[in-house]
């Protein structure tokens, strides 16, 4: 299944490609702050896509990191508190068996 997606959006972004490219021959002129340099509009167009989608990749994956630093600290946390639950429940385990150790003697030394 992700192959055959892979493999159908890979076309689809061929074709809009080409498409860019023969609707968009004319040459435009580009003003960077030290030079200047003429293009045709569909590379600039094609140049400004690939940018901006680098961007948000790069957005994405500054989000993720941080997403997967907040799963593991809380993860972290969890053991912990697991961690907390399992000794307290041994220690009043024991606690009622030291209890009732020390009541059953007494029950068993007075008279019915």
């Amino acid at each position: 299944m992700y192959r055959i997606f892979s493999t159908l959006m890979t076309f689809l972004l061929i074709a809009a490609g080409i498409l860019l490219g023969v609707l968009n021959p004319a040459p435009v002129s580009v003003d960077l702050f030290w030079t200047q340099i003429e293009l045709p509009l569909s590379i600039l167009l094609a140049v400004s896509i690939v940018f901006g989608l680098l961007l948000a990749g790069f957005y994405a994956l500054s989000h993720l990191m941080q997403l997967r630093w907040k799963l593991r600290k809380s993860e972290k946390q969890n053991r912990a508190q697991m961690d907390e639950i399992i000794r307290l429940k041994k220690e009043f385990l024991e606690q009622q068996k030291s209890h009732s150790a020390v009541i059953a003697p007494v029950q068993a030394t007075e008279p019915p």
